[in-house]
């Protein structure tokens, strides 16, 4: 009986003693501590120790649970008694440590990092076994929970000259050189390695992330300090390796040092800002706190082969950004449309283009307005105006927007025809300033062009009954941005033919010019023949108050007196035909 009660005399005194040096290095914190049992050969084994902050808020006080705490220490008996014990080694198994966010921004767990050592205390290695370490930001929005699990840790002593930024003596500081790993939700390991100078506080850590999964589920269990630094686009989601540092003092309230960096693959981005989402995403990225680098982003998009990178001199939006894309078999379709600001919509209701096209991009702010440099490159575009809807197809060239000013030069094709079109606009989405000129050779004059004409200047063409082709100049400009838009169109005629139904007699082989200036047409040199019959003429076709005015003088050499000439008089006139029968040729003129 004498026995059991002397070791579990001991058992009480080493509780005690182990409770009365723990307090000593936590003042601020009140504990439990559950069994206290001395190992020979091992040391004091402590179960279920308990740090609570007394003056947290209800469900906030326990700062660190260890369920069991082994001080390593080769005394004996006699030795302990007396209260001499001298730790070697600390290993705590299966600790959970809960940081919590506060309203004054702390967390908590600074005051465990405020234990007051004493002097002759020697530093100490320390191992923590399966950890968990919870952190809570209830204060959120919305609050968020991260849980690291499996935590190992191995804290080394070193000696201290060399860590930077302190006034103490050497030989008073304490630092230590630590390494371990985790995992949690999402990341399928994490390594990591530092220095952690106690005195002063300071905290520099590296290491490396495997089996990232970069999605809104890890954006959400971050706290809202990381959340803000790292935030991801909402609709993300990929693979990533990193690596990251990080330095700073604990509860100095400074900025902290970071720097991360790694790879990103098999990556997806929804964004209804896209017309497609981005698939099979590869990219090289790193951010530190002067900002975020991307490089080689590399994705499709739908057909599109999407090349990016990216530089943004912080998260804020008045941050300098440089953005360079590279599109490859972009399909201009409605989703593109639909993705386009208003003021480029507009434009495309004009031109209402279609095909697939490869676009080059910088997009540049510097903190108060972008610049744009865009060059679009075509290969199979297909367009026509709204106010002259001829289209134009298999274009192929560029158009490029820069500092504000639109420039085109494009070969297209009407049927078998090829199409020139250069342009130049300032200020294209706004009050353009500018010109655009078309060129094309042997144009027909058929139902398509016909149909793009407007009504009234149609309905006196399709009179005409014009077939053949034609050589045409057409150039638009705005000298002054609120002022009107100018039109010269040129038709140069060879070979053409017109059988006008109000006198239909055929000519044929018709050469002449047709001239436009602001809506007023004139038609100069006009020649043309029937058989024998040479037949000129000029005239115009102008706009009134009452409609368009045609007037055409005709004047006929050789004209043979034929059935033809005969079909082509009114009624009337073709009975007086009938009565004189007349025969031979003769010259006419007409209007």
């Amino acid at each position: 009986a004498i026995v059991p009660y002397y070791y579990r005399q001991m058992d009480r005194e080493i509780r005690a003693g182990v409770q009365r040096r723990l307090a000593e290095c936590f003042p601020d914190l009140q504990m439990t501590v559950g069994a206290v049992d001395f190992v020979e050969g091992e040391g004091i084994r402590v179960r279920h120790l308990r740090l609570f902050d007394p003056g947290a808020e209800a469900g906030q006080a326990e700062l660190l649970h260890i369920d069991e705490l082994v001080l390593h220490c080769q005394q004996d008996l006699k030795e302990l008694v007396e209260g001499d014990l001298h730790v070697a080694k600390i290993t705590i198994r299966r600790p959970v440590l809960r940081a919590v966010r506060r309203g004054d921004e702390s967390w908590g767990i600074e005051k465990l990092l405020r234990r007051q050592p004493e002097d002759h205390e020697p530093p100490m290695e320390t191992c923590v076994e399966a950890g968990t370490l919870e952190i809570r930001d209830p204060l959120g929005s919305p609050p968020s929970v991260l849980v690291l699990r499996d935590f190992n840790l191995a804290v080394v002593p070193q000696a201290a000259p060399g860590f930077q930024n302190s006034t103490e003596q050497p030989s008073e500081r304490r630092v230590y050189k630590f390494q371990g790993r985790f995992e949690a939700d999402r990341v399928r390991n994490v390594e990591f390695a530092g220095l952690f100078d106690g005195s002063t506080r300071q905290l520099a850590v590296g290491g490396k992330a495997e089996g990232v999964q970069l999605c809104p589920e890890l954006q959400a269990v971050f706290p809202q300090v990381l959340a803000e630094q790292a935030a991801l686009p909402a609709g993300l989601r990929a693979q990533a390796d990193v690596q990251f540092s990080l330095e700073g003092y604990l509860g100095s309230g400074l900025p902290w040092r970071y720097r991360v960096s790694g790879q990103l693959f098999d990556g997806r981005l929804d964004d209804n800002r896209l017309p497609h989402p981005l698939t099979d995403i590869r990219a090289v990225f790193r951010a530190d706190n002067l900002g975020i680098v991307i490089e080689e982003l590399a994705a499709n998009s739908n057909q599109a082969t999407v090349r990016l990178s990216a530089r943004l001199a912080g998260l804020g939006a008045d941050s300098p950004k440089l953005v360079e894309a590279d599109v490859r078999q972009l399909e201009l379709d409605r989703r593109v449309l639909a993705v386009l600001p208003e003021s480029l919509q507009d434009q495309w209701h004009k031109y209402r283009p279609a095909g697939a096209v490869d676009l080059r991009a910088v997009l540049e702010f510097d903190g108060y307005r972008w610049r744009h440099d865009v060059t679009v490159r075509s290969m199979n575009l297909s367009f026509a105006h709204y106010k002259f809807p001829y289209r134009l197809e298999e274009a192929q060239g560029t158009i490029t927007y820069r500092d504000d000013l639109l420039q085109a030069n494009l070969l297209a094709y009407s049927g078998a025809q090829p199409v020139h079109l250069e342009a130049q606009w300032q200020n294209p989405t706004g009050s353009p300033v500018g010109w655009v000129e078309v060129r094309a050779d042997d144009i027909q004059i058929d139902a398509k062009l016909l149909a793009a004409l407007p009504e009234k200047t149609r309905r006196v063409l399709q009179s005409l009954n014009g077939r053949g082709q034609m050589d045409c100049y057409v150039r638009m400009w705005r000298s002054q941005p609120e002022g009107p838009m100018h039109k010269h169109v040129l038709l140069t005629c060879d070979g053409c033919s017109v059988q006008y139904e109000r006198f239909p007699y055929p000519i044929q082989n018709i050469r002449g010019v047709l001239e436009m200036m602001d809506d007023a047409w004139s038609f100069r040199n006009l020649e043309g023949s029937n058989g024998k019959a040479r037949i000129t003429g000029q005239g115009h076709l102008r706009p009134t108050l009452e409609g368009c005015e045609l007037l055409l003088s005709l004047t006929g050499d050789e004209v043979q007196l034929d059935e033809q000439l005969r079909d082509a008089l009114r009624p009337n006139e073709q009975q007086v035909w009938h009565i004189l029968r007349p025969r031979g040729a003769c010259n006419l003129s007409a209007e």
